[in-house]
């Protein structure tokens, strides 16, 4: 049975770990408080061109593994720019 995509991921105000993120659509945290979406623990590489931001939470992204997580989309400067100017190592990022 294919699955059904997903058009926005909501953290709800708890952290997950995840293999990969791709495609589109949005990750956001709507629960009000702070929440951190861990990718790459399978060190695929991966495109996602969808928005990853702060609703009424905050949203921390965190990248492990050794793959590569190109992100796409509208705000995928301004992460990767806090990320970097924040003293990570964004070379997993692009």
């Amino acid at each position: 049975m294919p699955r059904k995509p997903v058009t926005e991921f909501d953290l709800n105000s708890f952290s997950d770990t995840i293999n990969i993120i791709s495609g589109t659509g949005a990750v956001v945290n709507a629960g009000g408080g702070s929440s951190t979406l861990t990718l790459g623990g399978n060190n695929s590489t991966s495109l996602f061109n969808g928005l990853i931001h702060n609703t009424t939470g905050t949203l921390a992204l965190t990248k492990t593994g050794t793959g590569t997580l190109t992100l796409g989309g509208g705000n995928a400067y301004a992460v990767i720019a806090a990320a970097a100017q924040a003293g990570y190592d964004v070379s997993g990022l692009r």
